[in-house]
């Protein structure tokens, strides 16, 4: 451990992963509102929405989030998705500095400054804010109107 420069070993802490994966399920986990997970055992499950006829759960996540813990199943279903045919003329875009958007049809998009519009405006209402005695009603209206642009 020491001679090759590594440290001590870290041990999984309690709360340090949200989530952990179950990559390989039994044949027909999911029956009557329960998952069997292996090493775990038969788990209650709200099922929100029924698994398709022909898919198969491929494997299960466990998510820990703030309401509780969930479930995730990756089904492996063989489904023909048809192809989108294309119509109408092909456009080239192109994004540059001075212009927002150019294409090939000749449009010009002129690119907004919403940043520079909003940094004058705070600018502006800080200004305002400086100007009123610290502590006083004034300025704090002053300064909520401020914080509220921001």
């Amino acid at each position: 451990m020491w001679e090759q420069k590594h440290g001590f070993p870290r041990f999984k802490k309690v709360g340090a992963m949200r989530s952990f994966v179950f990559p390989q399920l039994g044949v027909n986990p999911v029956k009557n509102g329960t998952l069997k997970l292996p090493k775990i055992g038969l788990v209650r499950f709200h099922q929100s929405r029924p698994i398709p006829d022909g898919a198969t759960i491929k494997q299960a996540r466990i998510v820990k989030r703030a309401s509780g813990w969930y479930v995730m199943l990756t089904l492996q279903w063989d489904v023909s998705v048809p192809s989108v045919m294309p119509h109408g003329e092909g456009v080239g875009i192109d994004l540059g500095l001075t212009n927002f958007i150019a294409t090939s049809n000749g449009l010009l998009v002129k690119r907004q400054n919403f940043f520079l519009d909003a940094e004058r405006k705070l600018k502006l209402l800080q200004q305002r804010v400086s100007r009123k005695k610290l502590g006083s009603h004034n300025w704090k209206k002053a300064s909520e109107e401020s914080c509220q642009t921001a």
